[in-house]
């Protein structure tokens, strides 16, 4: 069934509340509405800022402009935040990176209007539609609009010839800009700028399917007041860093993680899987796929986690998903091995129509073999997390780790929600590079190993602390090292030091055996050369039934934990994997990495996964207790000395 023919059985319903204009769909052959307002009147429409694909220039002039607008940025959120109080923290930041309704409301007009004008000098009967963030609400102020035409079946039978026709209109209007026809896209489509607006639009005639996937998102959204300020901060988050756009994540994908992960919350789901909206409603055929949901359905999850703790979990959750083995699945809220939807095996349970579709095209299936992998809810074949190269993942993976570091230290600190946003939005440890660093004196520790595949490497990196560093200072000047030299070498000081507190951790809280791997060409290295590599190994598993250790641990706490699980063990539970500790030649962060060799299927990712939790806390316990070794050390020189 086309798109087209979707009205039919169930028309899409624009929201009256938001745009009003759209309640009455113009009718085929109506007579195009003037715009608004002309660019003659005296009634001026406030321009919009340019957004970074609108800004004119390259090379370091637009480095230096993006640079000067980062500034700017900071401080005025910063003076917005500050003088805000915690309870209003969340209006203030959506206030400031949104436009008005009023704003939005007079240019989704005028540009729809003006589409609309240009249209009808090529077509008697049509009918558009907007989708994305400016339905869902989760616009920003540099955001696109996008809008689905809707023609008559025959005409599209030349789509090419309908994009020709419409591009040389769109220039020959003078209202439009920077026109760019993409017609081998999976969904032909056309670019191009308002002139007057300085805003970017997208235009597609094929598919609908977005018209009713930005409904449920907005239906989504009115469920619990947490879901879209939530949504907002992480978009705002990945727009700030630059982890989504073209050839990263899309927003639309980040906006199906957080649904996701608001499926999978294990207590209480704050959302329901996307299947139980479609139960009781006659379904929607568009593609070959059911686009309908019970827009009635209301949903209460009992959870009261406040916005702090959800958006912290949220960045923990994305931070340790396996991407490698499974796929995200919002349809029903649940993470799915890859290998299910491979061509050579039936895909599970409940996937009815993705079986049909695959019968009936075997060459467009899922793209499961991606590095990042999310199910469209609707359009089962489409992974829209497939544009997300390897690089960037591995980058928003260690920006998210980061992020749930902020979190966790603000809720340890008592700070307030204005001070963990704007060190989750401004901290520059989040933009630490994953790239491969070409500088002589450089280490990457991926490069170090030879025949090791992404897929058997598990990697956390740790970036030091405010208060790690500090206390290392202290301990410099305490021992009475030269202080110039001790600040220029603290970071390699905290690399070594939490390389030792690693490999201790291993040995006493994991009870593992650690054999140092001789490399080619460090036969003379010495305790600061990096990668290094052991050879790890246990026959016990003490992981799976620990504790979580609380926030206040003690080394010795922890390794008597680890002696009373050795001795409730009654069977071995072999492990064995490569150890690999590495930094860059700056010594600004530590990489721990895993690595399984052999392919054989063992518990190593269960063991990653408890190591990632716990690291930390176990960090902080070794620290704590070097410091107060040191200060009896330095206690005791210093009474010998006046002896």
């Amino acid at each position: 069934m086309h798109p087209s023919n979707v009205r039919a059985s169930q028309p899409f319903q624009p929201m009256a509340h938001q745009y009003p204009r759209f309640n009455a769909p113009r009718r085929f052959g109506q007579t195009p509405r003037a715009s608004l307002p002309k660019r003659s009147a005296n009634v001026p429409v406030e321009k919009r800022k340019l957004s970074p694909k609108a800004q004119e220039g390259n090379g370091k002039k637009s480095k230096q402009q993006e640079n000067e607008k980062l500034e700017k940025i900071h401080r005025e959120l910063k003076e917005i935040l500050e003088n805000t109080e915690n309870d209003n923290s969340i209006i203030a930041l959506m206030k400031y990176i949104q436009p008005s309704q009023q704003e939005t409301h007079d240019i989704l007009m005028r540009v729809t209007d003006d589409i609309r004008t240009v249209l009808s000098r090529s077509f008697m009967f049509f009918d558009i539609y907007p989708f994305g963030s400016v339905v869902t609400g989760l616009l920003m102020k540099d955001s696109d609009l996008d809008f689905y035409v809707c023609l008559p079946d025959p005409i599209l039978q030349e789509i090419d010839q309908v994009l020709r026709n419409v591009e040389r209109n769109l220039w020959r209007s003078r209202m439009f800009t920077k026109v760019i026809r993409i017609p081998r896209a999976r969904v032909p489509l056309l670019k191009f700028l308002h002139s007057d607006l300085n805003v970017y639009c997208d235009v597609n005639f094929t598919n609908s399917m977005g018209i009713h996937s930005s409904a449920f998102i907005q239906h989504l959204i009115q469920l619990d007041y947490r879901i879209y300020p939530l949504m907002m901060v992480v978009k705002f988050w990945a727009t700030l860093h630059k982890l989504s756009g073209t050839g990263r994540i899309t927003n639309y994908c980040l906006v199906m993680m957080v649904i996701f992960f608001l499926q999978s919350l294990p207590k209480a789901p704050l959302l329901p899987p996307v299947e139980v909206f479609q139960r009781h409603v006659p379904v929607m055929g568009i593609g070959g796929w059911n686009a309908a949901f019970d827009r009635s359905l209301k949903y209460s999850s009992g959870n009261m986690m406040c916005l702090s703790k959800l958006l912290g979990e949220f960045f923990t959750f994305v931070a340790n998903f396996d991407y490698v083995n499974l796929m995200m699945c919002p349809l029903f809220g649940k993470a799915y091995k890859k290998e299910d939807f491979s061509a050579a095996v039936e895909p599970p349970e409940g996937f009815e129509l993705y079986r049909a579709y695959v019968l009936e095209n075997p060459e467009d299936t899922l793209q499961n073999l991606k590095p990042l992998c999310v199910q469209d809810p609707f359009e089962l074949k489409m992974n829209i997390g497939g544009c997300c190269g390897e690089k960037h993942l591995k980058y928003f993976i260690t920006a998210a780790t980061a992020a749930a570091r902020i979190f966790e230290q603000g809720n340890l600190n008592n700070e307030n929600l204005s001070q963990t946003l704007m060190s989750l939005f401004f901290e520059k440890f989040l933009a630490v590079p994953m790239k491969k660093n070409t500088q002589k004196g450089s280490h990457n520790a991926f490069l170090s190993i030879p025949g090791v595949r992404s897929k058997n490497l598990l990697n956390l990196t740790l970036m030091p602390s405010k208060a790690e560093l500090k206390l290392l200072k202290e301990l410099v000047q305490r021992n009475n090292i030269n202080s110039l030299e001790a600040i220029k070498e603290i970071n390699k000081f905290w690399v070594d030091i939490m390389g030792r507190f690693i490999v201790s951790i291993f040995k006493e809280i994991y009870v593992m055996q650690l054999t140092l791997d001789s490399q080619p060409g460090n036969s003379n290295s010495t305790s600061s050369d990096y990668p290094k590599v052991f050879l790890a190994s246990t026959e016990v598993n003490v992981w799976s039934n620990r504790k979580t250790p609380g926030a206040n641990t003690a080394r010795e706490a922890e390794i008597s934990e680890t002696k009373r699980l050795q001795e409730a063990i009654q069977g071995p539970d072999p492990l064995k994997f490569s150890l690999v500790l590495n930094t860059n030649n700056m010594y600004e962060y530590l990489q721990v990495c895993c690595i399984d060799r052999m392919m054989v299927r063992n518990n190593l990712r269960d063991f990653h996964q408890h190591f990632v939790k716990s690291v930390r806390t176990f960090l902080n316990a070794y620290l704590h207790d070097y410091m107060t070794k040191s200060k009896e050390d330095a206690t005791v020189v210093q009474e010998s000395g006046q002896e």
